[in-house]
């Protein structure tokens, strides 16, 4: 990808909301950019998007995983007032989001409410909002209000177990120059870079007199070729990977790492590597610059050391060299399925990222050099 469709994807990707276990957008998108890319594209059981690419043998085949859920909220009860008291799906913190817009995806659409806290201009008489003026703010402190009554939630399918996410008048992304700044980089961000690898990996060459495959899936005059025209572009494709290629775009990261760890039980495979976010702070040493991070250790399980060595030398041959850190309060799909025995080795490459969980900065430079050492690694 040049840069700017790399940009143009990432938008594309922030703007769509997928809380974990209500991921329906993203895996729309996902298995779109998929299947102009890869050989094969299915949703399992868990709900993983996974596109293959086959190689020139299916022995030991690698798996990238990249989760597409976002952190988010759940409804816990709807209140009598029609506020939403809500709970976290993940690594969300109340301070985070501060008071504003955010979408509640409700059986008949998404509503808009605003994340309340209190007026400041109250007394100790008002408990709750001098509790949030004293104390570090939790998720009892807030309520998501839409203005609606009790019953009119109800009615629009809002009840225990919706699920809340940032609303998409906040997720346009910020571009400050080399960096993307926005909500959710931790899922989209690795999604992006993991569509941008395989997309890399099926430049092929088409004969000039046939339509563009873009323009074969839209026309409505073509599109009984549309299919014969993506098996040709992938068979044209200039040359298969050594091994067979599982993508994973997985499902239920952030509360549990159950669609990797499903992914890692159902698909063929001895090696897996995770794209992640890898958070830049003087803890680790992790600088917000173009070179990713090889993520060595997580709080769930010390990496493959042999895999993330070959990772970060590999980034040293390409020119642009890698990071390296042990992060104490972290997971990934990768180190929990090293952890419970459900791969041989495992690996993870960061994206150096700013704010992590919250309003997050990244490099870009950092994010396509991460698509880069994949490729590489895939092609051997």
């Amino acid at each position: 990808m040049e840069r700017h469709e790399f940009i143009e994807l990432l938008k594309k990707l922030l703007l769509t909301h997928s809380p974990s276990g209500d991921e329906g957008e993203m895996e729309c998108v996902v298995r779109e950019e998929m299947e102009n890319c890869c050989d094969d594209v299915w949703i399992d059981e868990c709900d993983n998007v996974v596109g293959l690419i086959r190689g020139q043998t299916n022995e030991n085949p690698v798996r990238v995983m990249a989760h597409k859920d976002e952190i988010g909220m759940i409804v816990k009860r709807v209140e009598s007032d029609g506020r939403l008291r809500v709970e976290s799906t993940g690594g969300a913190n109340t301070w985070r989001y501060g008071e504003g817009p955010m979408d509640i995806l409700s059986d008949s659409g998404v509503l808009t409410g605003v994340l309340s806290i209190g007026p400041s201009h109250t007394s100790p008489e008002a408990g709750d909002m001098q509790q949030a003026r004293s104390k570090p703010l939790d998720w009892d402190m807030v309520r998501i209000d839409a203005k609606l009554s009790q019953g009119e939630l109800t009615q629009k399918g809002v009840r225990a177990g919706t699920r809340v996410v940032v609303s998409r008048l906040r997720k346009e992304p910020l571009i400050l120059g080399d960096y993307i700044c926005a909500w959710g980089l931790d899922d989209k961000g690795g999604v992006a870079i993991m569509l941008n690898v395989f997309a890399r990996l099926t430049l092929c060459a088409l004969d000039s007199t046939m339509l563009p495959l873009e323009t074969a899936l839209t026309s409505t005059t073509h599109k009984q070729d549309a299919k014969g025209l993506r098996a040709k572009q992938l068979a044209n494709r200039c040359e298969k990977p050594p091994r067979d290629v599982y993508f994973i775009a997985t499902s239920a990261e952030e509360p549990g790492i159950s669609g990797g760890a499903y992914a890692a039980r159902t698909l063929p495979g001895n090696e897996t590597i995770a794209i992640e976010v890898a958070p830049v702070h003087r803890e680790y040493d992790i600088q917000n610059c173009a070179k990713p991070v090889i993520i060595y250790k997580d709080s769930a399980m010390v990496y493959s050391k042999k895999l993330s060595d070959k990772l970060y030398h590999l980034g040293e041959t390409l020119g642009f060299g890698c990071q390296s850190c042990s992060v104490s309060s972290f997971g990934s799909d990768a180190s929990h399925v090293l952890k419970y025995g459900l791969t041989g080795k495992a690996a993870c490459i960061g994206f150096p990222t700013e704010n992590t969980h919250g309003y997050e900065i990244a490099n870009i430079d950092g994010m396509e050099n991460s698509a880069k050492l994949i490729l590489a690694f895939i092609q051997g």
